[in-house]
Parts: structure tokens; C-alpha cells; sequence
């Protein structure tokens, strides 16, 4: 199914607690707890310098691994996409691939990681995938 990819602005930072450890390392799905009522999980994901910029990269390739020195998804502009529920890392690596595509397509320059929350609100369980960019810069 093709993602809804939206452009973001974030006014103010989301500061989290940085987790330890790739959620996705055993298996391929999420194996930690899901979130209370109201709350989050937020991990930030490096990409492969490489696979970064590329607009058809290698799935295989493209995550580095979890960064948990970083606690705030930063004031800025992200890409952008939701779906409901917690998702197989290979659909998560889908959707990241899919908004460096859009991004590379609308012109903008994704950063080298991405981050991915879940958080739980009205009882609904949602995974949300926030890619920044910065906007090209025309030479002419």
C-alpha cells in the first residue's frame, strides 16, 4: 500500500528518552512493550551514507542502526507518514525508502537518519516515521 507522505513542520522539539538497543534486532518486529495511554517510544535511525541520498537504494542496506545519543526529534522540517498499529521492520524500512524517494523527487535534502515513534493516544496504537530535510538551494 502506498504511504500518505506529508511535509511537517515541528514548531517545538519532541524530547524523548533515548532507548537502548535496536527494538527490531531479535526477529524482525517490534519486541518490546507497546506504550501506556498517552505516551511514546521514539527511536532515531542512521542511515547508510551510502544509501542516503540515493533515489532507489538498497533495502538491505539502508539502516545503520539505532543512534541513542540523540533525545529530541529537533524544531524543523520533516517527511512525514503514519499508519496504524505496530509494523514489520521490513514495512517501516519501506515507508523510510519511500519518503527519501518523495524527498528526492520534491527537490529537498533528507538527512542521514530518520525517526520512528510509536505512541499510543485514544486507545489507537500508531507508527510515525519523521525524515528532516533541508530545501535545495538553487545556484542560478
Amino acid at each position: 500500500m502506498k504511504p500518505v507522505i506529508q511535509r511537517l513542520f515541528l514548531a517545538a522539539p519532541v524530547n524523548f528518552t533515548p532507548s537502548a538497543g535496536d527494538p527490531f534486532a531479535k526477529n524482525g518486529y517490534f519486541n518490546i512493550p507497546e506504550p501506556v495511554e498517552n505516551s511514546e517510544l521514539v527511536f532515531c535511525y542512521s542511515l547508510n551514507p551510502e544509501q542516503a541520498m540515493e533515489f532507489d537504494p538498497d533495502e538491505k542496506g539502508f539502516i545503520n542502526g539505532v543512534n541513542s545519543q540523540v533525545s529530541a526529534i529537533e524544531q524543523g522540517n520533516y517527511l512525514f507518514c503514519q499508519e496504524e498499529g505496530y509494523l514489520s521492520k521490513e514495512r517501516i524500512v519501506f515507508l523510510a525508502v519511500e519518503l527519501q524517494k518523495e524527498g528526492l523527487w520534491q527537490r529537498l535534502i533528507p538527512d542521514d537518519h530518520f525517526f520512528l515513534r510509536f505512541i499510543k493516544e485514544e486507545n489507537r496504537l500508531v507508527t510515525q516515521i519523521f525524515r528532516p530535510y533541508r530545501i535545495k538551494v538553487s545556484t542560478i
